[in-house]
């Protein structure tokens, strides 16, 4: 007998030679669990295009399953299990393991369904679920999950002590009715990287107590990092795109969310827990405010936890309190953020702070939104601290303020002015250039009349219309300060 081995297929060792082998699926194994279950560490199992109606579970194997393509390769479960069954399971994986380029869809999982291979009730995870793994799942599509009935949630993707990595992945039309909730995912106790996702349609609306994070549920001392990912349309009781709740802590970095709605709080985000969000742009979600609560249409920070708002832009987002930002016994530091054509129906279209909120809010640009009470800034109880920013075309009043607020305003430009040091009430000359909104035309009186130190950025190198180096003190607004830079990057 005689066997051609492929050197790049060989790893040699100090005690001998280790082969990776691939297997293909239909060709060598019947199934791509059978293509599972025959593999060795490092093998690959190369699945062909076409449907597989069956579940698959990785069983702590640190391999790599490729489809075709995710158009190609299509796993859908729902003909076993009177229809009850999850698409894939992970278990014990390193982070060599990788699923790749299929479609998984027809998941199904409810509390009263039990998981036959680990003898629990369910009801977490009825499309993908992890448990102490740091697999790879990238170039997927992961849609028509179903989370059906009971607690617990995550209707896409379900994480559990996991370091998962979620890659290049459109996560879409999932669907949770658990009282956790997460219809594109839920972390529990996790750590996932999601990047370059897409969540669309997804839902995780449930009763009175639960059904949070329509695209993302961060959960229970849960520390996800989200960039690079697209928001649209998703909704839930509170955080239609992202939730992060009961001492979780989010990274959001360069992420779009849009057209996401919640039922009472946080149409785009909704942070009880921490949440740092940079980059962002968060447009054109809303709260529905069925139940008199409607709170934040693009964040709402409520409770406590650190968390802050920075290089973002929130436009054209709708709440009755709070049309861009809420924060309610919060103290979110909000940053080069510019804050615009929001609106409120009752208090705060561009910001609202609330009993215990302390926030701070620092070169920012709140601008062209409305309410009828602080059209730009609404403070009932609360006492922010507001320096280098610019308040201006707001509604009338441009700044709401009740009896026990007690907010600061210094180096600020407020239409219809306001008491504190070196605030000014001048036509702030804004024009748009090169795709960024409120920009500072040469001549500005904002142009630096902050305060705190130099803003780093050397405009003539920047804008050659402003014609001028670096200064002592920082320009007004969303594109001055120390953070001006992100904007930048």
């Amino acid at each position: 007998m005689h066997a051609r081995i492929s050197l790049a297929g060989c790893l040699v060792l100090s005690g001998g030679l280790s082969l990776a082998a691939t297997i293909h699926v239909p060709a060598d194994q019947p199934t791509i669990q059978a293509g599972i279950d025959a593999a060795g560490s490092g093998d690959l199992v190369q699945v062909a295009a076409g449907t597989y109606k069956e579940k698959i579970h990785f069983k702590g194997k640190n391999i790599e399953v490729r489809g075709a393509g995710a158009d190609l390769s299509v796993v859908n479960p729902a003909s076993l299990s009177y229809g009850r069954a999850r698409v894939v399971t992970f278990s014990n994986e390193g982070p060599s393991a990788v699923l790749s380029g299929f479609t998984l869809t027809g998941g199904r999982n409810g509390k009263k369904d039990v998981d036959y291979e680990t003898f629990n009730l369910s009801g977490r995870g009825a499309g993908v679920r992890f448990t102490d793994s740091s697999a790879t799942i990238a170039d997927c599509n992961i849609t028509g999950n179903r989370i059906t009935s009971g607690s617990w949630g995550g209707g896409g993707i379900y994480c559990l002590g996991s370091n998962p990595v979620i890659s290049n992945c459109t996560i879409s039309d999932n669907f949770s009715t658990g009282s956790v909730g997460g219809g594109g995912i839920l972390c529990d106790q996790s750590n996932p990287t999601v990047t370059d996702c897409t969540f669309s349609d997804n839902d995780s609306r449930s009763g009175w107590t639960g059904g949070n994070g329509g695209g993302i549920n961060c959960w229970n001392e849960s520390a996800p990092v989200i960039s690079g990912c697209t928001f649209i349309r998703n909704t839930s009781n509170y955080g239609g795109a992202i939730d992060c709740s009961n001492n979780a802590a989010a990274t959001i970095a360069r992420c779009i969310l849009v057209d996401n709605e919640a039922e009472w709080a946080g149409g785009g985000i909704y942070a009880s827990a921490s949440a740092e969000i940079t980059g962002s742009v968060i447009s054109n979600n809303s709260v529905r405010d069925s139940y008199r609560v409607g709170w934040g249409g693009g964040v709402a920070f409520s409770a406590l936890g650190v968390s802050s708002l920075t290089n973002c832009i929130l436009a054209g987002n709708e709440a009755r309190l709070g049309g861009g930002v809420y924060a309610g016994y919060a103290s979110p530091a909000i940053t080069n953020t510019v804050i615009a054509n929001n609106f409120a129906s009752e208090w705060g279209g561009g910001v609202y702070c609330g009993s215990g909120s302390y926030s701070s809010i620092t070169n920012c640009t709140i601008s062209d939104n409305l309410a009828p009470n602080g059209g730009g800034l609404g403070c009932v109880s609360g006492s922010p601290k507001v320096s280098n920013s610019i308040l201006w075309g707001n509604g009338e009043p441009n700044v709401g303020i009740t009896l026990d607020a007690n907010p600061v305003f210094a180096y600020c430009n407020v239409a219809g002015g306001i008491s504190g040091e070196s605030n000014i009430d001048a036509d702030p000359r804004f024009v748009s250039w090169r795709g960024f909104d409120y920009v500072l035309r040469p001549g500005s009186p904002c142009i630096d009349s902050g305060n705190w130190g130099d803003d780093s950025v050397d405009w003539s190198d920047v804008h050659d219309a402003y014609g001028r180096h670096n200064s002592a003190s920082p320009d007004m607004g969303a594109y001055g300060g120390p953070g001006a830079m992100g904007w930048l990057e």
